[in-house]
């Protein structure tokens, strides 16, 4: 990484994940700082100036629209929180209420309807013959999410996918885990594997 690089990386760091309580301050406090620094450099600009004054209003205003969708797309918590610092601050310089960090469209674990049409369209497949479960174990179900994704387009099965999805499938009750699986046909395969039981579509297994 280059050395430039690295303040950015800093401020995304998901301070929840440090051990190290001294350490947690200390990149907390590191973000905050950062926080302060890009807010000015992107919505303060010549401060003290009527053309300065223009200039900020006019960046806010170019600005805001863009970090909104962006905020709508990230699912990091830690991203989404540092675009969203600076959506208050933009905010609170033109004098209007802030929207809250979960208005700005819910993260993806707190959107269900994801995954479900993501059974629905694995369901479809599966009535279609298309192979969607691996695993051994009859009460867990493997699927291999990227060729699942690649086969809905195919079929033009409706399907939610990219990162959004994948958040809302690891919130979901049945969601197990997601890694390498020796699958029943002796191949090991990158799956996603849910319990059978907590699924909202039944999958019978395989006979």
């Amino acid at each position: 990484m280059r050395l430039e690089r690295i303040p950015g990386f800093i401020a995304t760091i998901p301070t929840g994940h440090i051990k190290n309580l001294e350490i947690r301050k200390a990149v907390i406090l590191f973000q905050e700082e950062a926080f302060d620094v890009l807010f000015a450099h992107f919505f303060q600009g010549r401060k003290g100036t009527i053309a300065g004054e223009i200039s900020d209003r006019g960046a806010r205003r170019r600005e805001l629209p863009a970090l909104l969708d962006r905020m709508k797309t990230e699912t990091h918590p830690e991203v989404r929180r540092v675009i969203h610092q600076v959506i208050v601050r933009a905010c609170e310089a033109e004098g209007i209420e802030p929207p809250t960090i979960d208005a700005i469209a819910p993260p993806p674990e707190q959107r269900p309807e994801l995954a479900e049409t993501f059974f629905a369209a694995l369901s479809e497949l599966q009535d279609k013959g298309v192979p969607v479960d691996y695993h051994r174990d009859p009460t867990l179900l493997a699927v291999p999410l990227k060729a699942v994704e690649f086969a809905a387009v195919r079929h033009k099965i409706k399907c939610a996918r990219g990162q959004p999805l994948w958040a809302a499938l690891r919130a979901h009750v049945a969601f197990e885990m997601a890694g390498a699986v020796n699958c029943r046909d002796g191949k090991s395969r990158h799956c996603w594997v849910f319990r059978r039981e907590k699924l909202p579509v039944e999958f019978p297994p395989p006979a």
